[in-house]
């Protein structure tokens, strides 16, 4: 569909042309666009762990997308930023924690490098109390809840799905 749609747009002899082929891909996409139930089961596979960084750069798009969405403000490019394991990657296999768990985009942020240091393996209070105490961006959710345990980044995984398929990716 994409190389057809390439080929039509190269081959189109005017401006019209090309926006009566852009209103048809629109169309198509449109018509292929997955349920929310469909989206939010995608959604919650996607992973990242040191162990696991296929998925990094998809991560690193969609913490952006977000981080955009929410107005929030970084001290550096977003391409200095890294990601924070809000439960550290410490835990895997501690307790009820697993790799995919911690993994999961609930669980991500992103962080300049000297905030991601000094957060390093620290508990989840504490961590909150130095991100607060620095004034930085940290979704609305995480703030609200006084423990970090997987079923809140399962839930904070489903809120942000949510807000990704009605919000962000609206087509």
């Amino acid at each position: 569909m994409y190389s057809s749609f390439g080929r039509k747009i190269f081959e189109a002899k005017d401006s019209q042309s090309v926006a009566d082929e852009i209103k048809v891909l629109t169309a198509k996409l449109r018509e292929r666009k997955p349920s929310l139930d469909e989206f939010k089961v995608a959604f919650q596979e996607i992973s990242y762990t040191n162990k696991n960084s296929k998925q990094k750069s998809l991560v690193r798009y969609i913490l952006q997308k977000f981080s955009e969405h929410n107005s929030y403000k970084f001290p550096v490019d977003f391409d200095d930023l890294t990601i924070e394991h809000i439960a550290p990657q410490a835990m895997i296999g501690k307790n009820d924690w697993s790799e995919f768990d911690v993994g999961r985009i609930g669980n991500l942020i992103f962080l300049d490098e000297g905030m991601n240091g000094k957060l390093d393996k620290k508990e989840f209070k504490d961590k909150k109390t130095i991100l607060k105490k620095n004034k930085y961006s940290v979704p609305d959710y995480v703030l609200e809840v006084n423990k970090w345990r997987p079923k809140d980044i399962i839930e904070h995984t489903r809120i942000m799905a949510e807000m990704a398929y009605n919000q962000i990716w609206i087509f």
